[in-house]
């Protein structure tokens, strides 16, 4: 997400989105954000690219999750976060809403980091893991909401890993209601 072509293809707007460009001044992760702004026709905004490098999310696609992280200018009348991701964007893809930011609190202003898991996700059509190549991340809002300055940035995707410790503790024993 550093520019709106360095992904593959082109990021473009999607629905009530408008001026989708890249942004130096305000990111997390590399070089730049995609930023956008909302019109205040449609409830619902965001981005899409149809032609991203080829991505495979096999090892993903059990128990793996996407995040990303997205600036939200203002969380007034704003319902949810879709992500579409598949070989397609009309019949062939994955598709999740969340209602809240990855640690389960509210959307706030500013930066949140979305988590979709692919154990939540609904699959519309057949995926083939292997050649993905279509993304679209948006949000459901009411239709007057019209602000600047909606950003995406740095969507990764992640497995979980266990890790078995051994660690010292001067708390060994646990009362039945919790106390060490």
């Amino acid at each position: 997400f550093d520019s709106t072509t360095g992904d593959g293809g082109t990021w473009a707007a999607y629905s009530d989105a408008t001026n989708v460009v890249a942004d130096t001044d305000n990111y997390v992760q590399g070089g730049g954000s995609i930023k956008f702004d909302l019109t205040g026709s449609a409830t619902t905004a965001g981005i899409s690219n149809t032609s991203v490098t080829t991505f495979d999310i096999t090892v993903y696609k059990d128990n793996g999750s996407v995040f990303v992280w997205v600036y939200v200018n203002s969380t007034t009348n704003l319902t949810n976060f879709i992500l579409d991701l598949g070989n397609d964007l009309t019949t062939n893809y994955y598709t999740q809403t969340i209602t809240t930011a990855s640690d389960g609190v509210s959307f706030k202003n500013g930066w949140n980091l979305l988590r979709f898991d692919f154990a939540s996700m609904t699959q519309n059509g057949t995926v083939t893991a292997t050649t993905c190549d279509s993304i679209r991340l948006y949000m459901t809002k009411s239709s007057g909401k019209s602000d600047d300055g909606y950003r995406v940035d740095d969507m990764t995707m992640h497995t979980g890993q266990y890790f078995d410790c051994v660690y010292y503790s001067k708390y060994v024993w646990q009362s039945s209601a919790g106390t060490y």
